[in-house]
């Protein structure tokens, strides 16, 4: 996700994607759930300040996607485990230097 003034689309633009994907498990429960979930870690995708490169959030998310619906369910789960943990990585590296005082306060 870049940092730059196209950051609330580019935020909007994954949640778009990442609701397609669990939406399409057609569970009523489970995506009220994680729509609750993501409503809750929204505002940490946000503060993402370390800019991770537009091209390799496509990258992971056309990998994701091909798995998906390619039926790799395995597969497709260790994408996302680890495109979950690489924004969790981002999200803690712009918290840290939001707080050494490298990054001005929102």
């Amino acid at each position: 996700m870049a940092s730059n003034s196209d950051d609330g689309d580019a935020v909007e633009r994954n949640r778009e994607f990442h609701t397609a994907i669990y939406g399409a498990c057609h569970n009523p429960v489970l995506i009220e759930l994680l729509d609750a979930l993501w409503d809750r870690a929204d505002r940490y995708r946000r503060l993402i300040t370390v800019a991770s490169s537009a091209a390799e959030t496509a990258a992971q998310h056309r990998a994701l996607l091909r798995a998906v619906l390619d039926g790799q369910a395995e597969e497709a789960a260790r994408l996302m485990r680890e495109h979950l943990f690489g924004s969790g990585a981002l999200i803690e590296q712009s918290l840290r230097a939001r707080a050494a005082g490298s990054i001005p306060q929102v």
